[in-house]
């Protein structure tokens, strides 16, 4: 396995845990996070990956607990964002194509961000790899031959909220290109049947 690659780290996919593990184990490799990769055929890449709907959703309540603490001023009209829509369903309730103008970090930078225009140029042999958040010991493992334990270094699920079936189905067609880029790589056979399934639901 080449130690040097570039790590396409997506916000809230488990990219500080992936990170720490790989430096854990002497991998060298430089990260991209909020910001677009632009493809270089000499270069090897890992991805991590998280479902559309799980990443939407955690993006929102980690964002909302950071402003809430200690980033009330980082980003513009994020605060009075938050502070009108607590929920993610006050915010279908009403209209979440406000995201269009309103800056809410992480929500920007979804999949599609990182990944739309990344894959209309790579070559799939390129790709060392993808890491699912809902699978991420067991893809590390696979992928490396390292074995590692259970290890989540930002864990936000303490503040995610259960929200009903029908808002699920809301977000699947709000976050559409998202999950073209899945349907994209699963074609280009980058993903396993689980990781497929995981990532499309």
């Amino acid at each position: 396995m080449n130690k040097n690659f570039t790590f396409i780290h997506i916000g809230k996919c488990g990219g500080s845990s992936i990170s720490y593990l790989l430096k854990k184990n002497n991998f060298n490799f430089n990260a991209i996070h909020i910001r677009r990769e632009k493809y270089k055929s000499c270069k090897k890449y890992l991805i991590a990956l998280r479902n559309p709907v799980e990443r939407f959703v955690s993006a929102f309540y980690w964002r909302k607990h950071l402003v809430s603490t200690s980033q009330k001023n980082r980003f513009h009209g994020e605060y009075e964002f938050f502070q009108k829509y607590s929920t993610i369903e006050s915010l279908i309730q009403d209209d979440i194509t406000i995201l269009k103008k309103q800056y809410v970090h992480h929500l920007k930078e979804d999949i599609h961000y990182y990944l739309g225009d990344f894959f209309n140029q790579c070559d799939p042999s390129n790709i060392i790899g993808i890491v699912c958040t809902e699978n991420l010991n067991k893809d590390i493992e696979n992928i490396f031959d390292i074995k590692v334990g259970g290890v989540h270094k930002n864990n936000n699920s303490k503040r995610k909220k259960e929200f009903k079936e029908e808002y699920r189905e809301f977000l699947k067609k709000y976050l559409q290109k998202d999950y073209l880029i899945i349907e994209k790589l699963n074609n280009l056979k980058l993903l396993s049947m689980e990781q497929y399934e995981i990532l499309s639901k």
